[in-house]
């Protein structure tokens, strides 16, 4: 007879991780198609370079959010701001890019959920740090 290996139950700041890193999957589709667009109609150099830095930007979101769940509170709440200040950046090269926020709008519906989860990851990781520090400073 085999032992089933007890297996850790994700926490609620990993699986809302999860989550906003399924909505961040179809931002990437999106700039797939922008990224073909910004290389072949590009009239101005820099939207390349935008474009290959937005890539930047949510490889280094999926990654850090698809591992958050082995760094302490303190650190999981640097990541849910650092990467909600990558939302912000890509709404604003998006903006610039398109120059019509309406369609802007629309085309970042997954960046828009993904932000949402972003608020809901921060709050949980501000009460956990929260309760860290708290719990530190009453055992000493």
């Amino acid at each position: 007879m085999q032992f089933k290996t007890p297996t850790k139950k994700p926490t609620l700041e990993e699986r809302l991780a999860k989550w906003s890193m399924g909505f961040l999957g179809g931002s990437v589709a999106i700039l797939a198609v922008f990224l073909a667009l910004a290389f072949t109609l590009a009239t101005q150099s820099v939207w390349v370079v935008l474009a290959l830095a937005c890539l930047g930007v949510y490889v280094a979101q999926l990654y850090y959010l698809g591992t958050i769940g082995r760094y302490a509170p303190r650190r999981r709440l640097h990541i849910w701001q650092l990467s909600l200040l990558g939302h912000v950046v890509l709404f604003g090269v998006v903006l610039w890019v398109i120059g019509n926020p309406p369609v802007a709008l629309l085309v970042l519906l997954p960046e828009e959920a993904s932000f949402v989860i972003h608020l809901l990851g921060i709050h949980h990781a501000y009460r956990a740090a929260q309760s860290t520090t708290f719990s530190a400073e009453n055992a000493s």
